[in-house]
């Protein structure tokens, strides 16, 4: 793969996670060549990445264009963080020490800011972090895997974001689940750890879901989330003072 090629395939693909290049929309070469300024031949094989990671789709007339929101793909991701997630965060708890603990709280401390004033873009980068951090010893390869689905469901995320706006008790839920995470990890309760990443990603996809569409159940969702928290449907979260 050419320098070129992997430039502009990660420029595309910034576009497509940032929403710029919104879901469904067609990736007409010809537009595409134009507005990033890069030739034809270069892009045809960046898309053609893009393809095989589910972000573009092709045609049955060989034209491509922006993968829409879809019920599996969210759900796909869901369980396999979900999955990865618990066992990484069990792996990595016993690990860290009052260094790592201090670091996780002010990790959140700059999430609550960034939802205080409903900063949804500001607020990736130490969302991203803190998620990175709560896996950080469960070894490179599958702190390389958890990034990239973590990149991947961004598009999702944003959706999840664009739904607790404005919504007080919602974006308070996700804060409790967060808070409850990082007393977990201060207990060294490694399982009770799990148990609340596997609710908090659960919670986000059945959100994404719900949006996209009310009727369609993710099984697979709530079969995960009972492995790790002993029912398949959300848990009650603690309040600050509990």
């Amino acid at each position: 793969m050419s320098g070129t090629v992997a430039l502009i395939r990660d420029r595309l693909r910034d576009a497509i996670l940032s929403g710029k290049l919104p879901p469904g929309q067609p990736a007409t070469q010809a537009d595409l060549a134009e507005r990033f300024g890069v030739s034809r031949t270069p892009l045809r094989e960046a898309l053609r990445m893009l393809e095989l990671e589910g972000l573009v789709v092709r045609g049955s007339n060989g034209r491509f264009r922006i993968s829409p929101l879809s019920i599996g793909q969210i759900e796909d991701l869901a369980v396999m963080r979900i999955n990865l997630e618990a066992v990484a965060v069990t792996l990595t708890v016993p690990q860290f020490g009052h260094a790592e603990h201090a670091k996780l709280e002010g990790l959140l401390a700059q999430i609550e800011r960034y939802a205080l004033v409903e900063d949804w873009v500001g607020i990736e980068t130490p969302h991203r972090d803190f998620h990175q951090m709560l896996v950080s010893g469960a070894g490179d390869r599958v702190t390389a895997l958890l990034a990239q689905l973590w990149t991947h469901a961004t598009r999702y995320r944003t959706v999840a974001f664009q739904q607790l706006e404005g919504n007080a008790a919602g974006w308070g839920t996700s804060q409790l689940e967060h808070r409850a995470i990082v007393a977990a990890y201060e207990a060294y309760d490694a399982e009770m750890a799990a148990g609340w990443i596997a609710a908090h990603i659960a919670r986000a996809a059945i959100l994404v879901a719900a949006h996209i569409d009310p009727d369609h159940p993710v099984t697979r969702v709530h079969e995960s989330l009972q492995r790790y928290t002993g029912t398949p449907d959300l848990p009650e979260v603690p309040s600050v003072d509990e």
